[in-house]
């Protein structure tokens, strides 16, 4: 075990240390200069990373990003999903597909882990209904990054996966991907 945090320390470092070389080249072009955002970005990710390591990115890091915070079941999020759903005549069954294993439930401000769960039920029914180039149909959340543990029909999912499929293929339906 104490092997394992040595190379995860040499790992942050590494990383920790890319972020500071894309800072410094970020400074010295032309066009972009010494950006504050992107230093105070760069900033905030560090610290991310010596608190809690990169290794567990998908529980702090993608918190700032894609990985939405679900407050209450009275969620917007839940709400337009459950009307999608509707609308194209499904019973939202996902939420009976859905689960999140409460021993791993992460202690996150504004978190709400049985509004989440539903949420991700809902959206990967979304997904799977909306997915015609079927990309989800073998795909499983990866382990990197220490996801939310959410499984729907016990295979892990997320809501990058999710979101992913539902881009890639409202692209596809506009341009042959054969093509790109």
């Amino acid at each position: 075990m104490r092997n394992a945090r040595l190379a995860m320390d040499a790992v942050d470092s590494s990383i920790i240390g890319q972020i500071d070389e894309l800072t410094r080249r970020m400074a010295r072009h032309r066009l972009y200069g010494a950006a504050e955002f992107w230093k105070r970005l760069g900033d905030q990710h560090k610290e991310f990373i010596r608190q809690h390591g990169f290794g567990k990115f998908k529980r702090t890091i993608n918190f700032h990003y894609h990985q939405w915070l679900v407050p209450s079941l009275r969620d917007s999020k839940i709400k337009s999903l459950l009307l999608d759903l509707l609308k194209h005549g499904r019973v939202p069954y996902g939420v009976l597909l859905v689960r999140m294993d409460a021993r791993a439930i992460p202690r996150i401000e504004n978190f709400h882990p049985i509004a989440y769960t539903v949420f991700m039920g809902l959206l990967w029914q979304y997904a799977l209904m909306t997915d015609r180039l079927r990309c989800l149909d073998d795909r499983e959340e990866p382990l990197l990054g220490e996801p939310l543990p959410v499984t729907y029909r016990g295979r892990r999912i997320s809501q990058d996966l999710a979101t992913s499929a539902i881009e890639l293929n409202f692209v596809a339906r506009h341009v042959d991907p054969s093509n790109i």
